[in-house]
């Protein structure tokens, strides 16, 4: 595969994807591009060294359950600056970079169930209930 002209055909594809990188089986950056006049967040070493662990850390470790819940076919990642999607092809783990504008609909909504959900059961003491003892000693003489 030409790993050049895959990257730019996918950024062609969807204006919203600003990153494409491509890692192989051995975790080795094989090509990522950015489009151009997106913002990089980063200097180049550490996104670098993001792509060579995201894909083990999310993609290779989470595999392991693959007999019980079949093959992973992608992984979202939303941090507060950048969305990332995982997915394999082939031998390679494709990185898709997006801005945070993009909607991620089911994530942002369970994001907010979980927030109202701890919003619903604050940390809190539970009530002392004031209990009342009673004893009556018989005169059994």
């Amino acid at each position: 595969m030409n790993f050049e002209r895959f990257g730019q055909n996918l950024l062609d594809l969807d204006n919203r994807i600003v990153y494409v990188g491509i890692v192989n089986g051995r975790y080795k950056v094989m090509h990522s591009c950015f489009r151009e006049g997106a913002k990089v967040h980063s200097d180049s070493k550490t996104i670098h060294n993001f792509m060579m662990l995201a894909p083990k850390l999310t993609m290779t470790d989470l595999e392991k359950s693959k007999p019980n819940l079949g093959s992973i076919s992608s992984v979202l990642i939303r941090f507060e600056k950048r969305v990332f999607v995982l997915s394999r092809l082939n031998e390679h783990v494709i990185i898709v970079g997006l801005d945070v504008e993009v909607p991620t609909p089911l994530p942002d909504l369970i994001a907010n169930y979980i927030k109202t959900a701890a919003s619903r059961a604050p940390d809190l003491p539970l009530p002392i209930e004031t209990v009342h003892v009673s004893a009556v000693i018989d005169d059994l003489t």
